[in-house]
């Protein structure tokens, strides 16, 4: 897990890798954070740990938009098998 901060926007970002080839359910606690709003944005990558992409299947492996609806300064997300997660959280 890490994150960081955009100075432009205030917006807190999110990484989050999961390697265990189960979901993950992670308690995300924001210390510090005043606000966040409830819906955030993002993108996850995920596929089996040999997976890639060829000339015959060039999307094998590919960011999918991801739209949470429960964010906060504490909130609860599954976070699939072999992922990479990126979270934009937005404060108010």
């Amino acid at each position: 897990v890490g994150s960081s901060r955009d100075l432009a926007t205030g917006d807190i970002i999110l990484k989050v890798t999961n390697v265990d080839a189960k979901p993950q359910n992670l308690q995300i606690d924001l210390h510090g954070a005043r606000q966040i709003k409830t819906v955030a944005r993002g993108s996850v990558m995920s596929g089996e740990p040999d997976g890639f992409n060829s000339i015959a299947r060039p999307t094998n492996i590919v960011p999918t938009a991801i739209t949470l609806t429960n964010a906060g300064t504490s909130f609860i997300h599954a976070f699939p098998a072999y992922s990479v997660t990126v979270i934009r959280l937005k404060t108010k």
